[in-house]
C-alpha cells in the first residue's frame, strides 16, 4: 500500500496479520467491495470507507482491498479455502509430513485467517 495512508485500522502495526483480515473479510463477502478497485493507497476513499471488518479489529478500509494484499497473502488464503476454512477440514499442506511439520508463520497466518472468519460470522449471526 503506497504512502500507507490508505486504510484506518485498529493496530496497523500489525503487518501481516492486518493484511490476513483484509483477505479473509473480502473472501468472505467479495460483492460488498465490487467497483471499488479505484481506492487505491494514492487515491482512497476520502467521504466513506468499508466498515464490514470492525468486527475482526479493522475499523475502517479506505483502500481496496485488492490494493493491500498480495501474492503470498492470496496463496495462505488458497490454502485455507482448500482445507475447508480449518487445519482439521484435511486440505492440503505446503510441506511434506503433517500438521506439526508446518512452519510456524504458515500455522499463525491460517490461524488469522480462520480467527478472522469465525469473528466475521459471529458478527453477521448477530445482526
Amino acid at each position: 500500500m503506497a504512502g500507507g495512508g490508505g486504510a484506518e485500522a485498529a493496530g496497523a502495526g500489525r503487518g501481516r496479520s492486518k493484511k490476513l483480515i483484509v483477505a479473509a473479510g473480502w473472501a468472505s463477502n467479495p460483492d460488498a467491495y465490487a467497483g471499488g478497485e479505484r481506492f487505491t493507497g494514492l487515491t482512497p476513499m476520502m467521504d466513506d470507507a468499508w466498515v464490514g471488518l470492525a468486527p475482526a479489529g479493522i475499523a475502517a478500509l479506505r483502500v481496496h482491498p485488492a490494493h493491500v494484499i498480495d501474492d503470498e497473502d492470496l496463496l495462505l488464503l488458497e490454502l485455507w479455502r482448500a482445507g475447508d476454512g480449518g487445519l482439521m477440514g484435511g486440505g492440503p499442506l505446503p510441506e511434506a509430513g503433517g500438521l506439526l511439520d508446518q512452519a510456524a508463520a504458515t500455522l499463525a497466518s491460517l490461524a488469522v485467517l480462520g480467527a478472522t472468519a469465525a469473528k466475521l460470522r459471529e458478527h453477521k449471526r448477530g445482526k
